[in-house]
């Protein structure tokens, strides 16, 4: 029977310039959070509102959020509704 050794260090880590030009690194600016990507994905999970309203706009989403909620909290994941009151095209979004 075969063992399966746990790897604890990573094999390849991004330069720390690498890390300030990415993308995620923007996104944790314009959304204020101090710290890295720990910090971000803490945000993410204690306010998921704030997080998913962030993203819309720093996405580009064409559409209104509307008056509700970013997100409802469902039992699972799949029962979980983001953006119910919204209202965008699809078709106007993949061509923008």
């Amino acid at each position: 029977v075969a063992t399966l050794r746990r790897v604890t260090d990573p094999v390849w880590q991004p330069s720390e310039a690498r890390t300030a030009s990415a993308r995620l690194a923007d996104f944790r600016a314009v959304a204020g959070v101090e710290g890295g990507y720990g910090d971000l994905h803490r945000w993410s999970v204690e306010d998921p509102g704030r997080f998913w309203s962030t993203a819309w706009d720093w996405c580009g989403v064409i559409g209104e959020q509307g008056d509700g909620p970013a997100m409802v909290q469902g039992d699972r994941l799949a029962d979980t509704r983001f953006f119910p009151d919204s209202s965008l095209n699809f078709a106007e979004n993949l061509m923008a």
